[in-house]
């Protein structure tokens, strides 16, 4: 990104039956092209698939340790 933006990312963790739910929230503010907007989506779900892989696989890591 080449032009003046702010962005905000927050996430929450909450843990039900013995599993943990990220969510996020990102806002952003300023001069987004269209393009970029439109690539934001996509971009978030390749983000928070690499992230439900790692968890699953520390989980597994961890289950044989023990």
């Amino acid at each position: 990104m080449s032009y003046p933006v702010v962005s905000n990312l927050q996430y929450r963790l909450t843990e039900s039956n013995g599993e943990t739910t990220i969510k996020f929230r990102h806002a952003a503010l300023g001069l987004i092209q269209e393009d970029h907007r439109k690539g934001v989506s996509t971009g978030w779900s390749q983000i928070n698939e690499r992230v439900r892989k790692q968890a699953e696989a520390f989980r597994a890591r961890q289950a044989t340790a023990q």
